[in-house]
């Protein structure tokens, strides 16, 4: 057991206990080596005794994480605070930098020139700046060899106003800077700080949130890193899209996140177009009030969509204040995969409209499910309508069938089933494969009959169930249909 320093105020010596200051000041070095800052407050941390400031003083890594808290350097006390900030850097010796600064202080850099060739990480933020001045100011500092990680990011994103003069060959260029940043693996920035010469091709993972970008030096400036493995973008807006844009491939990509929930789906729609991605990138999609037909274009569809075996399918009332509308959620999964919790495909629709009872909306976002996601591999499927006032037809049913022929599982919440039964005794050849049925509906006991109607003529022509659960808060089966169930059904599952 270790215990406090002699030149603190302790109590008397524990039986057993080793003092700290009886420690090898190497050992104490090591202990300081596991603590990690995590507030410009932990500075107290060498105000606790003489032993303890002697040693974190020469415990390198505890500055360079203590560099990487936010706020250090306060405004009121801005002069004391820089000088500060220069000692703790002197502290960090040979130690990757990893420095974190208000966009204010960006200039700082400029005064520990001597210490750049070990800056591993910069995160940087501002409130509200011109774009050309930071980049100018970024790029004016040279090489740096080791720069790991690069984030900027801004509060209030500049006017699209600003970018109409930034062109791909512009104030940057945009002839990547290999050899100037060599180590650069991660990239986070608002457009405004986005310099297509920065993105080289040891680039791993790159985000751009929040603001505007010109499509053509994006697209440029994407074909400098090949080897990408994570991409996301955030309500980047786009502007002068057009067809002749570069075709992107991104063979190494393993994770696509698109994020344009108060949006229109051009972004998206642009990116599917133009970017090329394997079958076994994860892709994260957040869309606004549009079909999912208007997004995913027909002559670039989805590698995902060929190797996706379980679609996942919400419907629920959306979370804004904007009437009758609903929120469309889709979650892919691949059979086979370590994390089956994890979705392969992720894409959700805010504010989408459905056809309601009452007939008030035209607008079914079925034929945009069908057209986009139907697939010949996909043999497990939940719908589920979180919404009483949602209901499909026999219709919607019968395309939703054909657009998913090979299913051997089917779970469906809905405030009525109707359509469903009516849908699989019209065709009952169709969903051959279909041996699971999960069924979760609002309707009277009526709908018993129909039930055992619908399956005991799909059993008939070879395609019984091998399992049918079927939940329903309005009655108990009668005898008589319940053993005319057993009759065609392996196991009979009922929950009342």
């Amino acid at each position: 057991m270790v215990r406090g320093c002699t030149c603190c105020n302790e109590p008397p010596s524990i039986p057993g206990s080793i003092k700290i200051d009886d420690l090898p000041i190497e050992l104490l070095i090591d202990i300081f080596r596991c603590v990690t800052p995590t507030e410009r407050s932990d500075i107290r941390l060498t105000h606790v005794c003489r032993i303890w400031r002697s040693t974190l003083q020469r415990t390198t890594e505890f500055w360079a994480k203590f560099l990487a808290v936010p706020d250090l350097i306060t405004l009121g006390n801005y002069v004391r605070d820089v000088g500060f900030w220069h000692t703790w850097v002197d502290r960090t010796r040979t130690q990757p930098l990893q420095l974190r600064l208000r966009g204010r202080d960006l200039d700082l850099l400029k005064t520990i020139a001597e210490h750049l060739s070990r800056l591993a990480s910069l995160n940087a933020q501002w409130n509200m700046v011109y774009p050309r001045d930071v980049q100018r100011r970024l790029l004016a500092l040279g090489p740096l060899p080791a720069l790991e990680e690069l984030r900027l990011t801004c509060d209030f994103p500049a006017p699209i106003s600003n970018f109409l003069d930034l062109e791909a060959a512009g104030l940057e260029g945009s002839t990547p800077r290999a050899d100037e940043y060599p180590q650069l693996r991660h990239l986070g920035v608002n457009p405004d700080f986005f310099i297509p010469s920065m993105v080289v091709p040891s680039l791993k993972t790159l985000a751009i949130y929040h603001g505007h970008i010109k499509f053509e030096v994006l697209m440029s400036a994407f074909a400098n890193c090949p080897t990408l493995e994570s991409l996301r973008l955030d309500h980047a807006h786009f502007w002068d899209i057009r067809d002749t844009a570069p075709q992107v491939v991104f063979p190494h990509l393993r994770d696509l996140r698109l994020d344009y929930s108060d949006s229109t789906p051009t972004a998206v729609h642009a990116v599917f177009t133009h970017i090329q991605f394997p079958s076994i990138t994860r892709l994260t999609a957040f869309i606004g009030d549009c079909a999912l037909v208007g997004v995913i274009p027909d002559a670039h569809p989805l590698p995902i969509l060929r190797i996706l075996t379980r679609l996942a399918i919400q419907v629920y009332d959306a979370t804004d204040d904007v009437p009758r509308t609903h929120t469309l959620s889709i979650k892919g999964y691949i059979d086979g995969e370590v994390r089956q919790d994890t979705p392969q495909l992720y894409t959700v629709n805010q504010r989408i409209n459905w056809k309601h009872r009452g007939g008030w909306a035209f607008y079914t976002p079925l034929s945009g499910i069908t057209h986009s996601m139907g697939s010949p591999a996909v043999t497990k499927l939940e719908l589920l309508l979180l919404d009483d006032q949602l209901n499909m037809t026999h219709i919607d049913w019968t395309r939703l069938f054909e657009a998913f022929p090979a299913l051997v599982s089917l779970e469906v919440r809905i405030a009525s089933c109707v359509g469903l039964l009516k849908a699989l005794r019209r065709q009952p050849r169709r969903l051959s494969r279909l041996v699971r049925l999960g069924l979760t509906c609002g309707n009277a006991s009526g709908v018993h009959h129909s039930l055992v109607l619908t399956l005991e003529r799909r059993a008939s022509l070879g395609h019984g169930l091998q399992r049918l659960e079927f939940r329903n808060s309005n009655g108990p089966f009668s005898s008589w249909h319940l053993a005319r169930l057993r009759e065609v059904v392996s196991e009979v599952v009922l929950v009342v």
